[in-house]
């Protein structure tokens, strides 16, 4: 199964009016995010897959880049990202993995910490 139809329903369950393949100017570049949601939240949310803890820490570091990208264009957008740690991607996103994102990283998991930003 595709990460994104993963999270997707999840984002509908939160009853929250979200876009799909939202693009936003960034500072040097635009940047499409998989999920925007508004109402005041201004999210931008990112799920990211990886086979390997390598491939992790790269996706990691573009989408990091992405992020700082966005924000330093328009302060008020709250990027995250959502780490598919599901079966055998648990051991993935290491703490190395998932360094480059910092706090704007949310593993599976951990999903009730994006629920909680989720609900009005």
């Amino acid at each position: 199964m595709i990460f994104d139809t993963e999270v997707e329903p999840f984002v509908i369950q939160s009853g929250v009016v979200y876009d799909v393949d939202f693009k936003v100017s960034g500072h040097l570049e635009p940047h499409i995010y998989k999920f925007h949601i508004n109402s005041g939240r201004n999210m931008l949310i990112q799920p990211i897959t990886a086979a390997t803890e390598a491939a992790a820490h790269s996706w990691a570091e573009r989408w990091a880049y992405r992020f700082a990208d966005t924000v330093a264009k328009t302060p008020v957008w709250h990027p995250v990202a959502v780490l598919d740690d599901r079966g055998n991607r648990q051991g993935i996103w290491t703490p190395r993995a998932r360094a480059p994102l910092g706090e704007q990283a949310i593993l599976w998991a951990d999903r009730e910490l994006l629920a909680g930003t989720l609900i009005p």
